[in-house]
């Protein structure tokens, strides 16, 4: 529940924050239900990506093709924490699990929650 607390936190933040002034980078890494219920309209459930420099979810990928079939195999995603996209980040702003054979360990149900696992985000491709 990571993002759950930092959200949390931010939220409870942002009005003590200087008129134009944001909180910087923000790095989610395997979140767990990003979104919030599917019906609800509540502004708690989103993020405020105009609170922060840049904001990118790394992770599992979690997308579908046009039929809505998943890309990946749930075999391959975090069965810890299944993801999903973060409610109000563009999708453009996720970065998946590399799909090369260099991670193929690491795509599986519990190693893709693991955060000693995401030391390639810091790494150059």
């Amino acid at each position: 529940m990571g993002y759950a607390h930092a959200k949390g936190v931010l939220d409870f933040l942002k009005p003590y924050l200087a008129v134009g002034n944001t909180f910087g980078n923000f790095y989610v890494i395997a979140p767990e239900n990003a979104k919030g219920h599917e019906t609800s309209i509540d502004p708690i459930y989103r993020l405020d990506v105009s609170n922060f420099e840049s904001v990118f979810q790394y992770g599992s990928n979690f997308t579908t093709d046009n039929s809505g079939n998943p890309i990946e195999g749930y075999c391959r995603r975090d069965g810890v924490a299944p993801q999903v996209g973060i409610n109000g980040l563009n999708q453009r702003f996720s970065v998946f699990i590399p799909s090369n054979s260099k991670y193929k360990w690491m795509r599986d149900f519990v190693n893709a929650h693991l955060i000693n696992n995401y030391t390639w985000i810091f790494t150059s491709r």
